[in-house]
């Protein structure tokens, strides 16, 4: 067969093909085809479905993450403002810190200086011995007052401070008092008692308009029995400064003798009263710690005194002491200049 029926073979086979294929084009899609058509379709569908609701959910959405960044403002804005308040804290423990430096200075200053003032107290101010019982006369000062025909008064003892009030007519009271203050002979010590001393709010009122008929007038009481003697007390340690706020207390020891101590064996009944007596301003006297035990031992006293109880201020401790032995029923008296207490 010659080259050119071979070429026109291949011409005739190429177009029958062609004719097939546009054959096929025109009887349409096949069934398979248009299954998976349908499948792509609802697809579709589905996923823009799916977007059509993420869309609704966007101004929620919205909405929650601007709640979370208004959050996160206000966490931001209160950790500063902790941040702000730790700074000043550390600002304030500082100067606190600094002024307890200073205060534990002046502390140990004022201590020094109450030392000094303890030592030109006891060797300079009279009416320390007048009140420990050690003076040889006792002084008085007497007002009296004319209030409507009656004639009330009130007395002083100088060295104490300690006053009565009475009336003219009735001159029991101020021979109590008298009694109570009898002078002793040299070597001697006593002590008024219990009751003697007055705050000044018991004291009577003086009329403006009335002068007193009678002051400062000097007395000599009639003498009283002696008490016994073998007894004294000091007090262990001895306070020198305490804030206003704080409580303390004070220690006492008895100092008795050898037949005194074997009748706190068979028991005894036992008396303590502190007094705080102002150095500045007007010189007054507040009671602050008493008590009362029976007891068959020699113990220290501890009295304890809570905090307020005194002002600011400069204190000279007063301290009594009275027991009274079951076998004798004899009450015998203690004093004790306790020292200077601060208090700051």
């Amino acid at each position: 067969m010659s080259s050119s029926s071979k070429t026109s073979n291949k011409a005739k086979v190429k177009i029958i093909k062609d004719e097939a294929a546009v054959k096929k084009k025109q009887a349409g899609p096949t069934e398979d085809t248009l299954v998976a058509a349908e499948a792509k379709i609802k697809l579709m569908e589905k996923k823009l479905s799916e977007a059509r609701e993420a869309n609704t959910q966007i101004p929620k959405l919205q909405d929650e993450l601007a709640l979370v960044k208004k959050h996160q403002s206000e966490d931001q804005k209160q950790i500063e403002k902790l941040l702000d308040n730790q700074s000043n804290l550390k600002k304030q423990l500082n100067q606190l810190k600094q002024k307890e430096t200073k205060l534990s200075d002046e502390k140990r200053e004022l201590e020094k200086i109450l030392v000094e003032l303890e030592g030109k107290i006891q060797a300079k101010e009279p009416d320390i011995e007048e009140f420990l019982g050690e003076s040889a006369t006792s002084k008085f000062r007497i007002e009296l007052y004319n209030r409507e025909g009656v004639i009330p008064g009130r007395i002083e003892h100088i060295g104490t401070r300690s006053t009565q009030k009475f009336q003219l007519d009735e001159p029991g009271e101020i021979l109590r008092f008298l009694a109570k203050f009898s002078p002793l002979a040299p070597g001697d010590t006593a002590e008024p008692e219990e009751g003697a001393r007055e705050k000044d709010d018991n004291q009577v009122e003086k009329p403006e308009e009335q002068k007193p008929q009678q002051e400062a007038v000097p007395i000599t009481p009639s003498p009283t029995p002696e008490l016994q003697t073998g007894i004294s007390m000091r007090q262990i340690p001895a306070k020198k400064s305490v804030a206003v706020d704080q409580p303390f207390q004070i220690s006492l020891q008895l100092e008795v003798s050898d037949e005194l101590e074997k009748q706190f064996e068979e028991g005894v009944r036992e008396e303590t009263t502190i007094y705080a007596r102002a150095l500045s301003g007007r010189k007054t006297e507040r009671l602050i710690g008493r008590v009362s035990v029976n007891k068959k031992s020699n113990e220290p006293i501890l009295i304890s005194v809570p905090a307020h109880v005194l002002q600011p201020g400069l204190y000279r401790i007063d301290s009594k002491v009275d027991i009274t032995p079951s076998l004798t029923g004899k009450k015998l008296s203690a004093v004790s200049d306790s020292g200077l207490l601060y208090v700051f």
